[in-house]
């Protein structure tokens, strides 16, 4: 009987123990989902305090590069002439198009291959262009009680043309799957941002691949390529979250369990140390909506809310910006009510696609308009002319097919948690 007795109570010790060290562990487990979430709360908090010093001040989301203080040699000039604006999106990784896609010929034709990005600059500075910063061209000034835009004397070595370089869309959304890298990161042993790809579910990490890693190391070697170390343009749209990261909305709003917020905290941290990476570069910011929204068929109240998440969920991680770039290409007039919200809203420069002159003009203005060139099969092959010649036969299709650069294939080989 004692026996018994002496086995049972060994028995139920036994589960109090066991009970009590899951306790524990569920109680470090809520810790860790506590201090996640504390993050999150302490980013929110930041958003807000930012949203109520705007609200008090609608300049006060702007923060801007003190380019006046840019020293030239005596052999600078001031430029007069036409300065370019050119486009470019993601960079096709490989040679492999995925033909499940039915959006693969039209990103077959609207983005191009790392290599041909690589001749694209050999292009432009064998032809005398030199890279400038926008904040050389343009400055911001303070008249009538807020912010305006003014243009700038641009001085530069004899004999160089201008050009400004963007990059939209690296926030590397599902639709571009099987074509490009999947998202950007930070190497901070090299102190260089990278590019990882996602292939056969594994991350291959490269700094040839995409139009950021490929353009520092252009100038690495030809210094002289870029005005005062200028760096492009990137403009991001937030709703798949940015630089492959989920950062967005619907990630924050789903992250109920300790899994998924230690995710999202982390990719917001990654993603904001490659974004102040890429500032110190020189790299500078665009808003292109949160949702890449179609200023075609959406109201003035959708694009308050959109505008209200990009604010919240990108310009939180990259920091403000002045530069408003239209989805699509589609702008609205200045007397849209729509137009007066963004523009009260800080931003003063707005982007648009066309091959129109940029005519500048040195008074203060609320607002410019920059038309930009796209550079991409379908642009380069159909406007043989002009600017676009100096690309002739870098992006040619007869030679993609010929040379067999791409190989169409109807496998989908994406692995959705593949990851660094």
């Amino acid at each position: 009987m004692f026996n018994k007795l002496k086995c049972l109570f060994s028995f139920n010790w036994f589960y109090i123990i066991l009970f009590i060290v899951l306790s524990l562990f569920n109680f470090w487990d809520e810790i860790n989902v506590g201090r996640e979430t504390f993050k999150i709360i302490i980013e929110e908090r930041k958003y807000i305090e930012q949203k109520n010093k705007f609200e008090n001040s609608k300049s006060a989301k702007i923060d801007f590069t003190d380019v006046d203080k840019i020293t030239y040699d005596d052999d600078m000039i001031v430029y007069t002439g036409e300065i370019q604006y050119i486009c470019f999106h993601p960079l096709i990784l490989d040679n492999q198009i995925n033909l499940k896609y039915k959006n693969y010929n039209k990103l077959f034709n609207l983005f191009i291959t790392a290599d041909e990005f690589k001749d694209c600059l050999t292009r432009l500075y064998e032809n005398n262009y030199i890279l400038v910063d926008i904040f050389d061209i343009y400055k911001q000034v303070y008249k009538d009680g807020k912010f305006k835009i003014q243009r700038k004397d641009l001085k530069l070595p004899k004999g160089k043309k201008p050009f400004v370089l963007f990059v939209d869309d690296l926030s590397y959304g599902k639709h571009m799957i099987n074509f490009t890298s999947s998202k950007l990161f930070y190497d901070e042993e090299e102190d260089k941002i990278k590019s990882v790809a996602c292939e056969n579910g594994i991350s291959n990490i490269y700094d040839d691949k995409e139009v950021i890693t490929i353009l520092n190391n252009f100038i690495t070697k030809n210094p002289n390529f870029s005005l005062n170390n200028a760096r492009g343009i990137i403009s991001l749209t937030g709703s798949e979250g940015i630089f492959g990261y989920n950062t967005g909305r619907d990630s924050r709003m789903n992250g109920k369990n300790s899994k998924t917020l230690r995710r999202l905290s982390k990719d917001i941290f990654e993603a904001k140390k490659v974004a102040d990476k890429l500032k110190k570069d020189g790299w500078k910011f665009a808003c292109h909506t949160y949702d890449n929204i179609n200023f075609k068929n959406v109201t003035l109240d959708f694009v308050k809310s959109d505008m209200e998440n990009w604010f919240r969920y990108v310009s939180n991680i990259v920091g403000s910006t002045n530069i408003f770039v239209y989805p699509y290409g589609n702008s609205i007039n200045e007397s849209d009510e729509r137009f007066k919200y963004l523009n009260e809203s800080g931003f003063s420069m707005f982007c648009l696609v066309g091959n129109e002159i940029n005519k500048d003009s040195f008074v203060v203005k609320n607002h410019v308009d920059i038309y930009r060139k796209v550079i991409s099969y379908e642009t380069v092959n159909n406007k043989k002319k002009d600017f676009y010649k100096i690309f002739d036969g870098i992006i040619n299709q007869k030679e993609r097919k010929s040379k067999n650069k791409f190989k169409f294939v109807k496998g989908y080989q994406y692995e959705k948690n593949c990851g660094i």
